[in-house]
């Protein structure tokens, strides 16, 4: 099992400019991101956020790199999902790429 935790951030001011060498404010919020990671023998995965009311999701990587949820979801709950499900099919992407 891999565990990890991340610090909140919130950027006040240049966001994007940072990316032109221009400075940023960014203050720290009282909130943490954290993640477990199991090993699995299968393509069968789940996915919980409790914070968000999401329980425990099947979800399934294929080779066309897309992500499939094992059960039909409600739509607020797809939404809540989307930047996950974009974020594993572009590693999936890659991994494939790099094989």
């Amino acid at each position: 099992m891999i565990t990890a935790n991340a610090p909140g951030k919130m950027i006040l001011i240049g966001e994007y400019a940072v990316l032109n060498g221009a400075k940023a404010l960014v203050c720290a919020m009282d909130c943490n991101a954290f993640v477990k990671v199991y090993p699995s023998d299968s393509n069968q995965f789940k996915i919980a956020a409790p914070s968000l009311s999401i329980p425990f999701i099947p979800f399934s990587i294929y080779l066309n790199k897309q992500v499939e949820f094992g059960t039909s979801l409600q739509d607020d709950t797809l939404k809540k999902l989307t930047f996950f499900k974009i974020v594993f099919e572009e590693f999936n992407k890659i991994v494939q790429l790099k094989g």
